[in-house]
């Protein structure tokens, strides 16, 4: 009975003692839920945080991306037109692009960008985020670098297919440009004229009054010749005083009235140059296709025979075949 009495007691202490370990525990338990609920709100906040980042970083990935295909779209174009097209097409397309046009003078409710054109253009641009603003800075500097390349392109072209003296076409554009009419002529069967020009004693002006008048009397006298054609037809300057003239759907007695008109013309015109007044005519050679020949360089170089003989004649005058 004694020892009954002493495994009871032992017994119950033990239950004390566990009972006391379960409520520790489950205090424990309880500071440790807290403590995870904690951590766990503090995990959603920065997963809310990162996520943010994220569609932020992802939409600026999405418009570098767009900015480099924007700019492999127009650096190989060189109209201006159709860089500012492309520039208002693509950009339209951006989400935080409300809206985009280009006007001549300031627009209001609009940020605007200067573009380099002659006559100035502005870009005018509602965003709908202000973060977008840098990124058409960019594009602005891309347009205006590409705009620049399109206004060089054309300057260079004309530089190589114009006499920088007269202004009017070189030799080298003429030979391209005959070929061409040829062409164009032999399929719809149409004539053409061929008019060489060329200024008489015209070293005699450069020895009397010096070259810089002579050059004021190049010019004068290709104006004269261009003033005398019509808009579809063509002149170059050939070489030194030399001009050559395309009639285009023109026979031959419709060139020798324009040939007479233009000799005449330049015959009666007293060109000041300076403190000079000159008078100076011209010689003219003329062959027509298809009567005379049926090949460019042929018909140029008859051309040039008849001229030569107007030159042998005594000058100022228009000789054919």
């Amino acid at each position: 009975m004694f020892y009954s009495l002493i495994l009871f007691f032992l017994a119950a202490v033990a239950v004390f003692f566990r009972v006391k370990d379960l409520k520790v525990l489950r205090n424990d338990y309880k500071m440790n839920i807290a403590s995870l609920k904690v951590k766990e709100n503090k995990l959603k906040k920065n997963l809310h945080l990162v996520d943010k980042r994220f569609h932020g970083l992802e939409g600026r990935i999405n418009e570098t991306f767009f900015m480099c295909e924007l700019a492999g779209k127009v650096s190989s174009v060189l109209d201006k037109e159709s860089i500012l097209r492309i520039l208002k097409e693509e950009m339209q397309s951006l989400s935080s692009i409300e809206d985009i046009d280009f006007f001549p003078q300031k627009k209001k409710g609009y940020l605007l960008f200067r573009l380099e054109t002659k006559p100035s253009v502005f870009m005018a641009v509602k965003v709908k985020s202000k973060q977008i603003k840098n990124n058409v800075k960019i594009i602005v500097k891309m347009a205006n670098l590409c705009i620049e390349k399109s206004s060089l392109y054309k300057k260079l072209q004309t530089l190589s297919m114009h006499d920088s003296l007269t202004g009017i076409y070189n030799r080298r554009y003429f030979n391209s440009r005959l070929n061409e009419e040829f062409e164009r002529v032999e399929k719809f069967k149409l004539s053409l004229s061929l008019l060489m020009v060329d200024i008489d004693h015209f070293k005699k002006i450069n020895d009397n009054y010096g070259h810089l008048v002579g050059d004021v009397v190049l010019k004068e006298v290709s104006k004269i010749i261009k003033k005398n054609i019509r808009e579809i037809d063509f002149t170059a300057r050939y070489g030194g005083e030399e001009f050559v003239v395309i009639l285009q759907e023109t026979d031959k007695d419709g060139a020798i009235f324009v040939g007479e008109r233009i000799r005449e013309n330049i015959a009666s015109k007293i060109i000041k140059a300076f403190d000079e007044d000159v008078k100076t005519t011209v010689s003219l050679g003329l062959a027509s296709y298809p009567q005379d020949s049926r090949y460019p360089g042929m018909l140029l170089e008859l051309a040039d025979k008849a001229l030569y003989r107007a030159k042998n004649k005594g000058r100022n005058r228009l000789e054919y075949f």
